[in-house]
């Protein structure tokens, strides 16, 4: 089952159309008499969603309840009005996205890919895609940005990080691109842990706990962490990126409900000089410096306004005092995950 699920990101991304597919600013009208088209039943983040475009999840074969989120293909779509209230570029300075807010609801909008129209109840969301662009690319960004900015918005904002449950006990991994999330999230699947989330990690509040996920019952890793899984089969690629694909399904468990964190670890790698002995260390933040660290890995942060990221800072606020953050310092290589597994278990078995 998960190689079928899965190989919806193996075959070439095809150049078709989708029926509501329309430039900004063109209107599209709808034919006459009914039109039905299919949607399916997914389970994103803990919540059932409905959803006309293909997702690269499994699907709810039976007894899905009611959906609390649906994507739907638009039929027509009108130029957001006003200017763009957060932008996002590249590296050259390239316009990547725009998002934009008015009585209708938010739209975000994607440089050569499409506009994703949400409703102001946060129930809907309306996709029309550009012209040729393939419906894997479309379900990438709903199950990713799309789903994480309307959790946050629902007062569930979301780090940037893999979880991985051992044991009983939680531990989370933040860090900047290349400092090894999925990689340590891999490490404890293949010793026996349960995944929580690899990319995106919803939070919540019950009390003094701090509980998060889940996340997607899949991974994104490099090639050189998927040959140290030692999978029986290759796994397919992901549109537009170097990284391989993994549906957890049938391979490792999965942990589909929230779960209570116990710490939260700030990834920080190095490369080992020849001769010197390996150290894994770690050192506790301080509030304001893992206030900083929970807000530099909001997911998708770059579309939220001043207001929306000084709104988040009591809830983080209460998260620090909840939940212990360190900075762990490994060295860089496959050959040393046991030795980060032991001390991170250690770490975990503390009271």
């Amino acid at each position: 089952m998960s190689i079928a699920l899965a190989s919806t990101y193996a075959e070439p991304l095809s150049p078709r159309v989708s029926s509501g597919a329309v430039r900004p600013g063109q209107r599209l009208v709808r034919p006459t008499g009914p039109v039905e088209i299919a949607s399916k039943q997914y389970l994103l983040y803990g919540e059932p969603v409905s959803s006309e475009i293909p997702l690269p999840v499994p699907v709810i074969r039976a007894g899905a309840p009611a959906a609390t989120v649906i994507f739907r293909r638009g039929s027509g779509l009108s130029t957001p009005s006003g200017t763009p209230i957060s932008v996002r570029r590249g590296p050259n300075g390239e316009l990547l996205s725009e998002r934009f807010q008015d009585a209708s609801g938010d739209w975000i909008r994607h440089t050569n890919l499409g506009t994703f129209h949400i409703n102001p109840e946060l129930t809907c969301v309306d996709v029309y895609p550009e012209p040729g662009v393939a419906d894997e690319l479309l379900g990438l960004v709903l199950i990713g940005q799309i789903s994480t900015f309307l959790l946050g918005r629902r007062g569930h904002p979301c780090l940037h990080a893999s979880a991985v449950t051992v044991q009983g006990r939680t531990a989370v991994f933040v860090g900047t691109n290349g400092q090894g999330k999925s990689t340590m999230a891999s490490c404890f699947l293949a010793r026996g842990g349960t995944l929580l989330t690899d990319d995106a990690l919803p939070l919540r509040l019950e009390g003094e706990s701090v509980y998060g996920g889940p996340g997607l019952p899949l991974m994104k890793m490099w090639q050189d962490t998927a040959n140290s899984l030692a999978l029986p089969e290759e796994l397919p690629s992901l549109p537009l990126l170097n990284k391989k694909v993994l549906v957890l399904d049938g391979h490792y468990p999965f942990a589909a409900a929230p779960a209570r964190l116990h710490q939260l670890f700030v990834l920080s790698r190095y490369r080992l000089a020849p001769g010197a002995s390996p150290e894994i260390s770690q050192s506790r933040l301080g509030t304001r410096e893992a206030l900083a660290i929970l807000l530099a890995q909001t997911s998708w942060s770059m579309l939220l306004t001043r207001e929306e990221v000084a709104q988040l800072m009591p809830f983080y606020a209460r998260v620090c005092r909840s939940l212990p953050v360190y900075v762990l310092r490994f060295p860089n290589g496959y050959e040393y995950q046991d030795q980060v597994h032991r001390h991170i278990l250690d770490e975990l078995a503390q009271p």
